[in-house]
């Protein structure tokens, strides 16, 4: 005797299929509309001397003979002795750090750019011994 069950088949698919969310119902995956995903942003660090400067691009001169060309947008913060400060306060051959990531295109891009004396965070002081000296 050999009993069918031709509804326990679908039926176990059905409970399966429904009980696994599918990616676009999970919270993480949801946003709205216009709402932008930013990626992790990678930035490099590099030391020389500013070449030159406009509103679109800068050249940085490395050690040697190298120099790089990173491109300037609206989002480029640039600092003079560790305060905020605009473009145009950069003087030419004046010793800079930019901070830079690679675009989509091949281009470098200016991220932040700092020009003198940089913040130093201050030094501890000292160690002082805390609660009772015991003596014998």
């Amino acid at each position: 005797m050999q009993i069918k069950f031709p509804i326990v088949g679908p039926a176990l698919l059905m409970v399966v299929l429904c009980s696994v969310p599918a990616h676009g119902q999970s919270p993480a995956a949801r946003r709205t509309r216009g709402q932008k995903i930013e990626a992790p942003v990678a930035v490099a660090k590099f030391e020389g001397a500013l070449v030159a400067l406009d509103k679109k691009q800068l050249l940085l001169k490395l050690e040697g003979e190298q120099s790089l060309t990173f491109r300037i947008n609206r989002k480029t913060r640039f600092f003079l002795d560790g305060k905020p400060a605009s473009a145009s306060r950069l003087s030419v051959d004046a010793a800079v750090t930019v901070e830079g990531m690679k675009e989509m295109n091949g281009e470098l891009l200016a991220v932040t750019v700092s020009a003198g004396k940089l913040q130093q965070p201050p030094e501890p002081s000292p160690a002082k011994p805390s609660g009772t000296e015991n003596r014998l």
